[in-house]
């Protein structure tokens, strides 16, 4: 057997390990399990931000949310007051997002 097929095979084998390194949030949120202070409690505002991982909130209250690898920029906003995101939209796409980045 040569080396390029071994390391070929042990490259596609350290792929297969590493891809599962990053567990991804599938299904729904189970609110329920998180412990939280007296006085505090915790609510779902968004659905539609997929990979959400940075936040920023701006002036006129439009939420700015930041993708870990999914490389996009959503600006979320409630319009009518109600606590509850009534549209998410993608402002920047493509991106190469650098952990620790406010976007």
């Amino acid at each position: 057997m040569s080396w390029r097929i071994v390391a070929l095979s042990f490259g596609l084998v350290l792929l297969f390990v590493f891809s599962g390194c990053f567990p991804v949030f599938v299904g729904e949120a189970r609110l329920d399990h998180i412990k939280l202070p007296p006085g505090f409690r915790i609510d779902i505002y968004a659905n539609d931000a997929d990979d959400a991982r940075s936040m920023a909130l701006g002036t006129r209250g439009t939420l700015f949310v930041g993708t870990r690898r999914a490389g996009k920029v959503y600006a979320i906003t409630d319009r009518d007051g109600d606590g509850k995101a009534d549209g998410v939209v993608t402002i920047a796409s493509g991106l190469n997002i650098e952990p620790h980045s406010p976007f």
